[in-house]
């Protein structure tokens, strides 16, 4: 059974009801869903530096696309040296 007045044909001159939702939002709820939509956006804006450092760097498809010979060993010599980097500090490395 329709309730008078809520539906797609209202009558005219009757004015549009809305709900509203009694309970009020605390500073805690706020907090939180913040902290969520922040923590989103840093990852976000971190996947995306990520993906254009790797994409930036030498790599050997890259390097053999260039038509120039030395410009080729060039980066080759460069792609060679970023790999040959240690390890970054703190990584267990083999003595040996």
């Amino acid at each position: 059974m329709a309730r008078p007045g809520v539906g797609a044909l209202n009558a005219a001159g009757e004015k549009k009801r809305y709900r509203v939702c009694v309970m009020s939002e605390s500073r805690d709820d706020f907090a939180d869903r913040m902290g969520i939509r922040i923590a989103l956006a840093a990852l976000c804006v971190a996947s995306i530096l990520t993906a254009v450092w790797f994409a930036s760097g030498p790599s050997f498809e890259k390097c053999s696309a260039v038509a120039n010979a030395t410009d080729r060993n060039a980066c080759y010599d460069d792609l060679r040296r970023d790999l040959s980097k240690p390890p970054a500090k703190g990584a267990d490395v083999p003595n040996g």
